[in-house]
């Protein structure tokens, strides 16, 4: 095999397994580099009394995550049925099975408040100095 066979072998290689690596990144929910929130209806045949929506988000893993996203789902009124977490390398995937019970709003309503609210949450702080309202101290030093 010359240089030229044995250089188009690699990258076919390299290929594949960035493919295979692709197709395994969806089975086994690894966060994405990028921020995203994805919102998709559930229950095709909900009334506007109980809404099913599932949500997806990929962000940066940080202290206060969680109690953020806890409060914005109480806030609008919202119990979660399914829960899938993933941390990977700093980066955090959520997907979420909600339910909306006997709250008067629509679909589409709701599913814009949840955007607005994942979007806010999702969306990493620009410094890390950030709030914690913790009781036990944490300290961030910022690399020279």
């Amino acid at each position: 095999m010359d240089k030229a066979g044995l250089l188009r072998s690699v990258v076919e290689h390299v290929k594949d397994l960035k493919e295979r690596a692709k197709e395994m990144s969806t089975v086994l929910n690894t966060p994405s580099d990028i921020d995203e929130v994805i919102i998709e209806e559930e229950d095709e045949s909900s009334n506007n009394n109980n809404i099913l929506v599932k949500v997806s988000f990929s962000c940066d893993d940080r202290p206060e995550l969680f109690s953020e996203l806890n409060r914005g789902l109480k806030n609008l009124k919202l119990t979660t049925i399914e829960a899938n977490i993933t941390s990977l390398g700093g980066r955090i995937k959520c997907i979420f099975s909600l339910q909306s019970i006997n709250v008067v709003c629509t679909t589409h309503s709701l599913k814009h408040s949840l955007r607005v609210l994942l979007a806010r949450i999702a969306t990493s702080p620009s410094t890390p100095n950030f709030r914690i309202k913790s009781k036990r101290q944490r300290f961030f030093l910022l690399a020279t």
